[in-house]
């Protein structure tokens, strides 16, 4: 299994549009990356739609597809609730990667 992984091919990162309004724009430095899983279905439509019809500002700044496309919803030097503990400094100081 892990034989077959390939590194992430940052020329083919494709771009998403995130409704501003959906994250803060405003900047913290990063301390940590948090990866998070996913199982919505085979594109990233499923997390993005929940996202943008929710009530909070959830969300990570990347996804990567199942086809190993990495996705910018929106800058990493922003911030949206992501980790679901409550604490948003944590939040605003980690990358959430799904």
């Amino acid at each position: 299994m892990w034989t077959n992984l390939k590194p992430i091919d940052l020329t083919k990162v494709k771009t998403y549009p995130f409704p501003e309004n959906k994250y803060f724009k405003e900047e913290f430095p990063k301390t940590q990356i948090v990866l998070h899983h996913t199982v919505s279905g085979p594109s990233i439509e499923g997390d993005v739609s929940t996202w943008i019809n929710g009530k909070y500002n959830v969300g990570t700044p990347i996804i990567i597809d199942r086809d190993g496309v990495p996705w910018q919803l929106f800058g990493s030097k922003y911030w949206a609730y992501h980790l679901g503990t409550g604490d948003h400094n944590q939040d605003k100081r980690s990358i959430g990667m799904k």
